[in-house]
């Protein structure tokens, strides 16, 4: 089965909408009982989405932590800066490279915010899932949100 790999372009100018943004996907993506890994490029983008899943509506409860620490059995949404061996649902993917072993997720999703340096990154990503035979599509929000 090949990964499916989306890509979700939004009106966002600056990095912080397109953090809020993935927020927003991931506790979608928690609703519908998914266990999610947030990829962060390092510690300080780390943190910073940790923090945002605490505040970023409120209304919303995405129970989360960073790989290795907090419960067990973890729950259900985990965030770090390397992939873990284990988890298989659904990749959040906020670096800048492609991780080997990303094959090992069902689903990547990547937020593209109107930034010309993010934009050509995710190009440079989506030819090389491509050529790599992930299933890929491609969502226009630039005028609606999720």
């Amino acid at each position: 089965m090949s990964t499916r790999v989306d890509f979700y372009l939004i009106d966002a100018k600056h990095v912080d909408g397109r953090l809020r943004f993935a927020c927003r996907i991931i506790e979608k993506a928690y609703r519908h009982q998914h266990k999610i890994f947030i990829l962060c490029e390092d510690s300080a983008q780390a943190n910073t989405i940790d923090e945002l899943l605490w505040i970023f509506a409120d209304t919303s409860f995405v129970p989360h932590n960073f790989i290795g620490e907090g419960p067990t059995p973890p729950p259900p949404v985990q965030i770090g800066t390397s992939l873990p061996q284990q988890h298989r649902d659904i990749l959040v993917l906020l670096c800048n490279n492609i991780p080997a072993g990303f094959e090992r997720f069902n689903r990547i999703i990547e937020v593209i915010h109107q930034e010309e340096s993010v934009k050509n990154q995710a190009r440079e990503h989506y030819r090389s899932f491509r050529s790599q035979g992930c299933v890929l599509k491609s969502h226009d929000l630039q005028t609606s949100q999720v």
